[in-house]
C-alpha cells in the first residue's frame, strides 16, 4: 500500500553520475594508458573508449553505467523527468481512482488492479534498457497510486473496528510519510 516511494527515493542513487561527473577512465589512443577524465569530455568530443572509475568516491552500479541504461550523456532534464512523471501520475490518479471507486466499481477491484498493474511496472522498470521507457513506467506506476494509496487506505479501514479507524489511519499516513522522506 505504500506510494512506491521505495523506487522513487532511490532515483538519485540509481541516477548519480560516478563522483559528480569526475568519476571516469578514458584511454589515450596512442599510449592506450587510462587516466582520469570526466562527463564533459565524454559527450563534448565524443570520446569512445571509457568506462567508470568504480573506485573513485561516491561511485555506484547504477543506471549511468554503459551495460544498464547509460546515462553518462543523457540530459539532467531528462533524467530529472523519471521522478517527476511519477508525481504527475499521482496527481492524475489521485483525482479520478477515488471517485471512481466511490462511485462506481467499488473499492476492491480499484485498489487490486492497482496493485497488480504496478507490480507488472515495477518488473518492467527492473527489465528496462531505455531511460524513456522508464519515465513511462514510473508514469504507470504513479498513475497507480490513486487505487494503492487513496483507495487501499478507505479500502483497510473497512475491515477495521470503527474505534481504530483513527489510529490506523494515522498510522498509515505516518508510515507513509516516513517512507517518502526515507
Amino acid at each position: 500500500m505504500f506510494t512506491g516511494g521505495q523506487l522513487v527515493n532511490g532515483v538519485g542513487f540509481l541516477t548519480a553520475l560516478p563522483n559528480k561527473g569526475n568519476g571516469y577512465l578514458c584511454q589515450d589512443d596512442q599510449t592506450h594508458n587510462w587516466s582520469q577524465c570526466n562527463r564533459d569530455y565524454i559527450c563534448d568530443s565524443g570520446h569512445q573508449n571509457w568506462k567508470i572509475d568504480y573506485d573513485s568516491p561516491n561511485t555506484f552500479r547504477n543506471w549511468v553505467d554503459p551495460k544498464a541504461l547509460d546515462l553518462t550523456c543523457v540530459s539532467s532534464g531528462i533524467i530529472g523527468l523519471t521522478g517527476t512523471a511519477f508525481f504527475i501520475g499521482f496527481m492524475i490518479s489521485s483525482f479520478l481512482v477515488p471517485r471512481a471507486s466511490d462511485h462506481k466499481y467499488g473499492r476492491r477491484m480499484p485498489y487490486l488492479t492497482s496493485l497488480g498493474c504496478a507490480m507488472i511496472l515495477y518488473i518492467m522498470i527492473y527489465l528496462s534498457n531505455s531511460i524513456y521507457y522508464n519515465i513511462f513506467y514510473f508514469l504507470g506506476i504513479g498513475l497507480c497510486c490513486g487505487g494503492r494509496v487513496c483507495v487501499g487506505l478507505s479500502y483497510m479501514n473497512e475491515f477495521i473496528e470503527e474505534r481504530y479507524h483513527n489510529l490506523t489511519t494515522t498510522l498509515f499516513l505516518v508510515a507513509d510519510s516516513f517512507m517518502m522522506l526515507y
